[in-house]
């Protein structure tokens, strides 16, 4: 039993350490007048002769800065919980701890610590949960962690580790929690992770793990969270991944797996992350995807996979994210893709997609992106896409889309990305076509379009880019743009626009590349663009623009490409010309 004097000696050994924080007037509450168990953090457990000792030592986010091995761990012999995390400690994790031998709670975390982590804390075996995450902790995990027989929780991520992960760890059969990601450990997944059949949640994420994922890790059927992503895996998922029917997010994203998407993945219906990104997974999505039907992520996208997207696509109601872009998928958008009600981001671009987008997709009133571009689809704009109101980003760029836009497209007043890119759209644009003024990108070069620029597009101050360009376009330019403070690009070539440059052009400080060529502007150059301070290409070929050429042109500081050819502008060529090596000048 604890006396009186034990107590005053696990005062006396806190005190001295005390002594060394550098914070220490945070623990003001720390006198020799008081009891320690009544010290901020401290709790006792006292006898029946109302004799007290310290079990618990719970310092958690005071913004205490110090050291560790001043503190006398033997004088402290029934502390069960030590917790200093968020805090300020500095210099090592002293090997003394492993004096602790009733401790069952050692959280050190989201400190600064530094060295290795001492091979002696494997003798701390009534230990169920040690945390040292978010530190910088370098060195080995010890096999003497394989010891820690009733640990059920061990987190070392966001330090400096390297090695490998001891095999010696499958001896923890009672582990739940694992946490090693964000570290430099190498070698391979050991197949003994296999004996861990309480693990919850497994995390090795960015580290520099290779070879394959063991089969045994299909005996985790308590898996809910398996985190592998940023190594260098490789080899193919398993089959036995389908055992893991508890699994909820499953992560691999940039490795090196190969091989196809099991088909056994139809037995995870709790799943709600699916992400395996920039790998090399061959192979068809399976029909079997529809089973699950919890899942909120499904993102596939940088791999080598090809086939059909699944009609089971529609039976994933939940799903709010779909990412298969980057792939070799071909075949039809699904008609059954409208049961998506709750998708918010759909990409299925950098693919062979055939056919048209379906009617169907007007139900998918949550989608806020929507990428189908780079793909061989066709047929014409459907008008439920009207309906689509929250949309912000639409890019169909890169297709074989035909025919007028529907009119019920002015009803994405959110847009703020439209990208019609390279197809062979036709007919005139409604003049409050994207009127919600949120607009900073709208591509709509190589087209037919005819008719004027929209007037919705001078009241979208937050434009970026604008191209335009190869199109039927027609009206007075000076019309069609307002004052956009955060123009960088714009491309307007190759069209039938008329008129002259309005000087308001000179409010787009940030403007760099402005192309207007092959049109029939006239007038003179405006000063005001001539003087705008970012200015690196200026392409105003082959219109009837008149004066002299402007000496200013020459002394511009960023200017690379210059042509001014096709005109009518009079008089010699200014002698500023030439120290500049423009790409085309004249």
């Amino acid at each position: 039993m604890a006396t009186a004097s034990n107590i005053e000696s696990q005062g006396r050994a806190l005190l001295q350490w005390k002594a060394t924080l550098e914070t220490h007037d945070l623990l003001h509450t720390w006198t020799s007048k008081t009891s320690p168990c009544n010290w901020t953090g401290i709790t006792c457990r006292y006898n029946g002769h109302r004799r007290a000792t310290i079990t618990r030592i719970q310092l958690k986010q005071l913004g205490l800065e110090g050291k560790l091995e001043i503190l006398n761990f033997s004088a402290l012999p029934s502390l069960r919980v030590l917790n200093l995390s968020d805090n300020h400690v500095h210099g090592s994790i002293p090997a003394a701890i492993s004096a602790l031998s009733m401790i069952t709670i050692l959280d050190l975390s989201t400190n600064n610590l530094t060295g290795i982590v001492p091979s002696k804390l494997g003798n701390l075996t009534r230990l169920r949960t040690m945390w040292l995450h978010e530190n910088q902790i370098s060195g080995s995990i010890p096999p003497s962690f394989g010891k820690l027989l009733n640990l059920n929780s061990l987190a070392i991520s966001k330090n400096f580790l390297v090695g490998s992960i001891p095999p010696v760890l499958g001896n923890l059969t009672k582990l739940k929690f694992l946490y090693l990601g964000r570290n430099n450990l190498i070698g391979s997944i050991p197949y003994a992770i296999g004996n861990l059949v309480n693990m919850i949640d497994f995390q090795i994420s960015s580290n520099q793990i290779t070879g394959p994922i063991p089969y045994s890790i299909g005996n985790l059927t308590k898996l809910q969270i398996c985190y592998l992503h940023n190594n260098n895996i490789n080899g193919s998922i398993p089959y036995k991944i389908g055992n893991l029917v508890n699994l909820r997010d499953f992560e691999i994203t940039n490795n090196q797996i190969t091989g196809p998407i099991p088909y056994s993945i139809g037995n995870l219906t709790k799943l709600q992350k699916f992400y395996l990104h920039n790998n090399t997974i061959n192979g068809s999505i399976p029909n079997e995807i529809g089973n699950l039907v919890n899942l909120r992520n499904f993102e596939i996208p940088y791999n080598q996979i090809t086939g059909l997207i699944p009609q089971s696509i529609g039976n994933l109601t939940k799903l709010q994210t779909f990412y298969i872009e980057s792939n070799n998928i071909n075949g039809l958008i699904p008609c059954e893709i409208g049961n998506l009600v709750n998708l918010t981001d759909f990409d299925i671009s950098f693919n062979q997609i055939t056919g048209s987008i379906p009617h169907s997709i007007g139900n998918m009133t949550k989608l806020r992106t929507c990428y189908l571009y780079i793909n061989n689809i066709k047929g014409t704009i459907p008008p439920s896409l009207g309906s689509l109101k929250g949309l912000t980003e639409l890019t169909l760029a890169n297709n074989h889309l035909f025919g007028l836009l529907p009119i019920e497209m002015a009803n994405l007043t959110n847009l703020i990305i439209l990208d019609l890119f390279n197809n062979s759209f036709l007919g005139t644009i409604q003049p409050d076509f994207a009127k919600g003024g949120l607009l900073q990108y709208i591509g709509l070069g190589h087209n037919y379009f005819q008719g004027s620029i929209p007037m919705s597009l001078k009241n979208s101050t937050n434009l970026v880019r604008v191209r335009l360009d190869k199109n039927q376009f027609t009206g007075d330019v000076s019309q069609s743009f307002g004052v956009h403070p955060y123009l960088v690009y714009v491309d307007l070539s190759f069209n039938r626009l008329s008129g002259t440059l309005s000087p308001s052009w000179g409010a787009c400080l940030n403007l760099t590349s402005f192309k207007i060529s092959s049109n029939r502007i006239s007038g003179q150059i405006p000063r005001e663009i001539i003087q705008l301070p970012m200015l690196q290409m200026l392409d105003i070929s082959s219109n009837n623009f008149v004066g002299k050429i402007p000496r200013e042109l020459g002394k511009s500081s960023y200017m690379f490409h210059l042509n001014i050819s096709n005109n009518h502008l009079t008089g010699a060529i200014p002698p500023e010309f030439g120290d500049l090596s423009f790409i085309r000048k004249f």
